[in-house]
């Protein structure tokens, strides 16, 4: 499973899980916002894996990091080092950080974006581009217990995991998925 495939399967799973600090609305955990609202799942000062061709060393701070993209109101990253950010307008969109910032081009609604950054004192700068997901066809729902190889055989697939857990290896030999 590459780097995209596994960052998409996480933004699902945070697009349905994490909420700004200050809604105190329980987060949509039916997902009925994916593929209808643009948004970009931000993660910071990832652990790097072992072999990863990055020379980049990320901070080690991952709680409360603040981010400002655009005119939208302030995020935080939870301790794990995770935000989402929702409502991005199309264009480029700036994601500030108390230490500098980084640009989003946002393509077009309704997509899904990963951020991948390193934050220190001293600035910001992405680990790896910009991930884009174009929402454009059905989503498939995936429940524990359902045939998750089954869901991700397909070229193009855009699947939807719900909250629960997955025990199983997967390889996704299918292409944009």
């Amino acid at each position: 499973m590459n780097i995209k495939h596994l960052l998409l399967i996480l933004s699902i799973l945070l697009l349905t899980s994490c909420n700004k600090d200050s809604d105190p609305t329980p987060p949509d955990a039916a997902g009925t916002e994916f593929g209808k609202v643009t948004s970009a799942v931000v993660i910071v000062n990832p652990v790097i894996n072992l072999g990863s061709t990055t020379s980049i060393i990320p901070g080690s701070q991952r709680d409360a990091v603040e981010i400002t993209a655009g005119d939208l109101d302030i995020v935080s990253t939870d301790n794990t080092g995770l935000a989402v950010i929702k409502e991005l307008p199309t264009g480029i969109v700036p994601f500030s950080f108390s230490s500098g910032a980084i640009d989003l081009n946002v393509i077009q609604e309704k997509e899904l974006y990963d951020i991948v950054v390193s934050y220190t004192p001293d600035g910001v700068q992405e680990i790896i581009s910009a991930v884009r997901y174009p929402i454009g066809g059905e989503v498939v729902r995936v429940s524990p217990g359902d045939d998750l190889a089954a869901a991700v055989a397909s070229d193009n697939a855009i699947v939807f995991l719900d909250s629960g857990v997955y025990e199983t290896s997967i390889v996704v030999n299918a292409t944009g998925v």
